[in-house]
């Protein structure tokens, strides 16, 4: 054997032994073929790539992944984390199902198109084939230990290792996922804020890029709190205010919701309790109590003094504005011979209330 002869069979067998082996442990150096148009226009069926193994990767790497020794697979990366890679292929329009990082093998660092490769390979293969052509005549004719001989019968396996390391395919590895989902489970007033508490399966709250309040057909931002797995939206007064100028009984709270696997939107209905204002009388004084969480102005207020049953005086007061969960007190002077009542009226839900009492 001479020297060219070695020198031809050893780039043979290593090339033979690279595809075979690469796949079940991380060489240095891996060479694949391209099937399928999965990644056109940037690879093309039957193209050569070399690549290495996968480190430091990065969005927009050509990676090549494998969940078995038969199974592999040559597309780009479109998002990475500590854990799992995304990848898709460029002619597709979709992206594959999350892949653990640990099947990622190698990163694409050259592509040498059919049209250059193949010519070369049947060149080279032709030209090896006329040279041993005794060999392989003696192959089929008797036994024979020699290491030339053992090096063409490797050699006949060619096209045994050209499918080994074929690694595109049209169908991407399943994996098992763990299904993510989000579901409501309460929508509690917590003064006069909302508490809004989900159901969370694999997934968690990262923020909340939209948070709006509508009021009949208008709409106001909010601020939103994330409390584990529960929102706490803040009501403005103003909202509340809003609400009660026009005698709406209900706001809705539109979410969007950020998670770490997707995002959620969702509209909730918050009923408004509206309730009338509560009197006290104690001695000469009434003390007003407003429980609701927008000011109430009550209007039409008069005061009727009686002395011995004959009307002696009316006093008419200006309007009078009592603050969201605030109480206003009136002092009326009055002797044991004189009896006063009092009267006022305000607009609730849409309806006009009178009241009326004796001090």
């Amino acid at each position: 054997m001479n020297i060219k002869d070695t020198i031809l069979d050893t780039i043979i067998i290593t090339i033979i032994l690279t595809t075979l082996i690469s796949r079940i442990i991380t060489l240095p150096l891996n060479i694949s073929i391209v099937s399928g148009n999965s990644m056109l226009p940037t690879l093309h069926p039957g193209d050569l790539v070399i690549s290495t193994p996968a480190n430091n990767l990065n969005n927009n790497d050509i990676i090549i992944w494998c969940n078995t020794i038969s199974y592999c697979v040559i597309h780009r990366i479109t998002n990475i984390t500590n854990t799992h890679v995304i990848t898709k292929g460029d002619n597709n329009p979709l992206p594959d199902p999350p892949i653990p990082i640990n099947l990622v093998k190698y990163k694409v660092i050259l592509t040498i198109p059919l049209t250059t490769w193949l010519p070369l390979t049947l060149l080279t293969t032709a030209y090896y084939a006329f040279t041993k052509r005794h060999k392989i005549i003696k192959i089929f004719t008797n036994t024979t230990n020699d290491p030339e001989t053992i090096v063409l019968t490797i050699f006949l396996l060619i096209d045994l290792a050209f499918i080994s390391f074929i690694p595109i395919h049209y169908f991407s590895a399943q994996s098992v996922i763990i299904k993510p989902s989000i579901e409501l489970k309460s929508i509690q007033p917590s003064n006069n804020n909302i508490l809004i508490t989900y159901t969370l399966n694999n997934t968690k709250i990262i923020s909340i890029p939209e948070s709006t309040i509508h009021v009949n057909n208008e709409t106001y931002e909010t601020q939103t709190q994330i409390l584990n797995n529960t929102i706490l939206v803040y009501i403005p007064t103003k909202i509340y205010q809003k609400a009660y100028e026009l005698n709406a009984e209900k706001i809705t709270i539109h979410l969007k919701i950020l998670l770490d696997k997707g995002y959620v939107i969702g509209n909730y209905t918050h009923y408004i309790e509206w309730k009338p204002l509560t009197i006290t009388i104690l001695n000469n004084s009434i003390t007003i109590h407003n429980p609701n969480y927008a000011k109430i102005t009550i209007y039409n207020i008069t005061i009727t003094y009686y002395t011995q049953n004959h009307l002696t005086k009316i006093e008419n007061l200006p309007p009078i504005t009592i603050n969201p969960q605030n109480n206003y007190t009136l002092n009326i002077k009055t002797d044991k011979n004189t009896t006063a009542y009092i009267k006022f009226t305000y607009n609730l839900r849409g309806r006009t209330i009178i009241e009326s009492k004796q001090i």
